[in-house]
Order: structure tokens, then C-alpha cells, then sequence
């Protein structure tokens, strides 16, 4: 039997989309009553579930800030550093989130705030131009990241993200998808 979780991100959004590949929140159950289970785990509702046939699963799982925070941080102490640069910065609208921002990538967690990338020295995909990294953008890709990637989208959540699990959220922010490494 194969088991397909729908989820739902708040109280940053309300998205919905599928996750249909590795996770702890992805699997193949030997019976309705463990599908259950582990929506009740996720603090989910079992909405379907049929044996042989997909069981659909609707949870809120949030991502805080912070968590945000964590990868891109990751990202830029070396995650990313290979492919891409943050070269400059546009400072959040309100003056009391732009004395909140040490580090030019955290300019994006605020409203207006922006990280302006480039592809690294040495990157040879010249015709690729990035947009810069704005709050929208973290948002947009914490949901790709979930969705194609939720190996990585895990370890955001459950605080064990590293430089791989950085990167990944970062070209999920910007490409949507993993180009790079």
C-alpha cells in the first residue's frame, strides 16, 4: 500500500500540496489503523484510506522563522558558496526589522527586505539570472522544498538541516528546484 500525505503550512500560509517520496511523514503503512497513527503523530486527520489504494492525510506543520533563518545561514556559511553570492541587500520597509539584520541574507526575512544573489566566480551558467531573495521567496520555497524534496524539508523541520540541507533550500527559494550539486 502507498500512503500519501497532504499538508498544509501555517500560520506563516495556507498551501496544500503532496508529498509523495522519502520522509517521516511519507510511507507505506501494512494497515489503515498505522496510517492513522501516525496522521494522530503529525497532528494530522486521516481523510482517506482504502487498503491497496493511497491514504491521504491532511497535517499543519509549521516552520518558524527561525528554521528559516537556520538554512539560510547554512546556505551562505557554505552550503551554497560554491554556486551562489550574496553581493547586496535592500533593507526591510520598517526600520525596527532592518536594525534586526546583521547579516545581508537576513534582510529577506523581513517585509520589502531583499538578498541580491549572483552566481558565483567560476559558475559557467551565464545566462541564468537570479531574482533577488525576498520573504515571498523563502515562502515559495519552503513549499517546493516539501514538496520535491522532503528528505531535506524534514531535517528544516526538525532542526538537523546542515550545509546540503541549506543549499537545497536556497535553490528551491531561487530555481525551484536543485540545480547544483
Amino acid at each position: 500500500m502507498h500512503t500519501t500525505f497532504t499538508v498544509a503550512f501555517s500560520p506563516a500560509f495556507q498551501v496544500w500540496f503532496s508529498c509523495r517520496a522519502e520522509g517521516p511523514h511519507v510511507g507505506e503503512f501494512a494497515s489503515i489503523e498505522a496510517a492513522q497513527q501516525k496522521a494522530s503523530e503529525l497532528n494530522g486527520l486521516l481523510v482517506t484510506a482504502t487498503a491497496g489504494a493511497a491514504a491521504h492525510v491532511i497535517a499543519t506543520v509549521p516552520v518558524t522563522w527561525t528554521q528559516i533563518e537556520d538554512q539560510l545561514c547554512a546556505a551562505w556559511e557554505g552550503g551554497s558558496s560554491y554556486w551562489l553570492e550574496c553581493y547586496g541587500a535592500q533593507p526591510p520597509t520598517d526600520p525596527a526589522d532592518a536594525a534586526k539584520v546583521e547579516y545581508r541574507y537576513q534582510n529577506a526575512l523581513y517585509p520589502g527586505g531583499a538578498c541580491l544573489v549572483r552566481l558565483s566566480e567560476g559558475v559557467t551558467d551565464e545566462d541564468m539570472k537570479l531574482p533577488p531573495l525576498t520573504r515571498e521567496k523563502l515562502l515559495t520555497g519552503v513549499q517546493v522544498m516539501a514538496t520535491k524534496y522532503p528528505k531535506h524539508f524534514a531535517n528544516l523541520r526538525n532542526d538537523d538541516g546542515d550545509a546540503e540541507t541549506g543549499d537545497v533550500f536556497v535553490q528551491c527559494c531561487l530555481l525551484g528546484e536543485v540545480v547544483y550539486g
